[in-house]
This record gives structure tokens, C-alpha cells and sequence, in this order.
């Protein structure tokens, strides 16, 4: 059976975790009510959610500073908030929620429709998110057996500081490449990853060396951008790796094959 994706709504007032409710009954959600800021934070402590719809006016801890509590803390940044206020016509209240890192705004009484679809598109980056995770993850698995096994991957990294800086220039390029095709929905330039791929076994890369080619250069790309379009890139450049990581794998194996026989 799946896991259930939890969202998290965060009201004072019972009829309105009602509405809330009501309007986002789904076999896949498990929705959980926090009846305060405080109630809220206590449940992202030992939970992930996937989405956390909040009132902005409540007693004791707002909306607001709840917000700013959950940015501020790193296992938490990136769950995307969605405000639900009586007030949308303030536009100090809506800076003020988008500096604090609201991604959306739902205004009382909100149409159950737009509720739903704006949740599900949270919730579609959340499970392609989970997807890449557990894809690195088992990639991640089978590159640490792999270095218990080939004896090629065991060996130090001899790399010189010159033909590092020669491949990070030449990664940026497919970075930017692989990611501009994710958007436009195109075929990856995947002939390109596969000769790029050859060069890091024709220099021995091992995984934690891919690895960290991939982090400087994303850091190159993401440092420029703001906060919700660097986690876009981010998600999209993943994707890449993944396919990298694929073919290291398959040709080491192929090496580790051939040097057996």
C-alpha cells in the first residue's frame, strides 16, 4: 500500500479546518489539523508533509511567525506554504507572507476548485521529488557496493586541478543543455552525457567525485537565482545526474567484466 502524503492545515477555528477538509478529501491524503502555530511545529518535528496550508490570523502565534520559524529551519525550508487570509486586498500583508516565504495566497471564503488545484501541483513537485531522491538513493546503494568490488574505483583520485576546472567548464555546458531540454519538454542531449560519461572512466572518477563536480556547478548556476526557481533548476539538474550516474555504472561494470576475464 502507498504511503500517504500528509498535509498539514493549521487553523484556530474548527469550521474552517472543516472547509479545508471538505474540499481536500482524497484516498492518497492524510490530512492533519494543527489547531496553532505552536501544534504545527510540533508536528513537522517527527513528520514530513508535502504542503502546509495556514491561517495568517491566530492567537498567540500567527501565521506569520510560524512561517518565518519554518523557513528558518533547514529540515523544513522547502515545504511550500500556502496563506489563507480574509484580507488579500492588503498589500503589505501579502509582501510581508511572500518575504516570508508563502508560495501562494487562498482568500475566505476560497473556491474549493482553485484549493485543490493549486495543493495538487505542490504535491505533483513533491512526489516527482521523492521519485529523484529514491533514485539517487538506490544509485547511490549500488555505487557503494560497487566501490567494495571494482578495485579500479579504489584507487586514489589522481585528477589534476587543471583537468578538474577543463571538465567543470565543460559541464556547465551540458547542465545547462540537459535542463534547458527538461523544460521544453524535449529529448535529453543524452549522446552528449555518454561521451561525457567515457571521459570520467577514462580519468577514473569515482562516484563521490561525479558527485561533487555536480554540486560545484550547480552551486555556479543556483547562486544567481531566487530561492524557488534555484530549487526548480535544482530538481531539473538531478535528472542528470541520474542519467551520469547510469552510465559510469554500466561502464565500470563493463571494465570490471572484461578485467575478470
Amino acid at each position: 500500500m502507498a504511503e500517504l502524503i500528509h498535509i498539514l492545515l493549521v487553523d484556530d477555528q474548527e469550521e474552517n479546518l472543516l472547509a479545508l477538509e471538505s474540499s481536500l478529501e482524497h484516498s492518497e491524503y492524510q490530512l492533519v489539523r494543527a489547531n496553532s502555530g505552536e501544534a504545527a511545529l510540533r508536528y513537522l518535528l517527527d513528520h514530513e508533509c508535502a504542503v502546509i496550508l495556514m491561517d495568517i490570523s491566530m492567537p498567540g502565534m500567527d501565521g506569520f511567525e510560524t512561517a518565518q520559524l519554518i523557513r528558518n529551519h533547514p529540515r523544513y525550508e522547502n515545504i511550500p506554504i500556502i496563506f489563507i487570509t480574509a484580507h488579500y486586498d492588503s498589500r503589505e500583508e501579502i509582501f510581508k507572507g511572500y518575504e516570508l516565504g508563502a508560495l501562494d495566497y487562498l482568500v475566505k471564503p476560497f473556491d474549493p476548485y482553485i484549493l485543490r488545484a493549486k495543493v495538487q501541483a505542490f504535491i505533483n513537485l513533491f512526489k516527482k521529488n521523492k521519485a529523484l531522491d529514491q533514485a539517487l538513493e538506490r544509485q547511490e546503494a549500488f555505487w557503494s557496493n560497487q566501490d567494495k568490488k571494482l578495485t579500479i574505483l579504489q584507487q586514489p583520485s589522481t585528477i589534476e586541478e587543471a583537468t578538474l576546472q577543463e571538465l567543470n567548464v565543460e559541464y556547465r555546458v551540458l547542465m545547462r543543455r540537459y535542463v534547458r531540454s527538461v523544460r521544453q519538454r524535449e529529448a535529453p542531449p543524452s549522446a552528449e552525457v555518454a561521451r561525457f560519461a567515457q571521459t570520467l572512466v577514462t580519468l577514473q572518477f569515482q562516484a563521490k567525485d561525479l558527485i561533487r563536480l555536480h554540486v560545484k556547478v550547480l552551486k555556479h548556476f543556483t547562486q544567481t537565482l531566487f530561492q524557488g526557481s534555484a530549487d526548480e533548476f535544482s530538481l531539473d539538474a538531478r535528472l542528470l545526474l541520474v542519467e551520469l550516474m547510469g552510465n559510469l555504472i554500466d561502464r565500470y561494470r563493463e571494465a570490471a567484466i572484461l578485467s575478470s576475464n
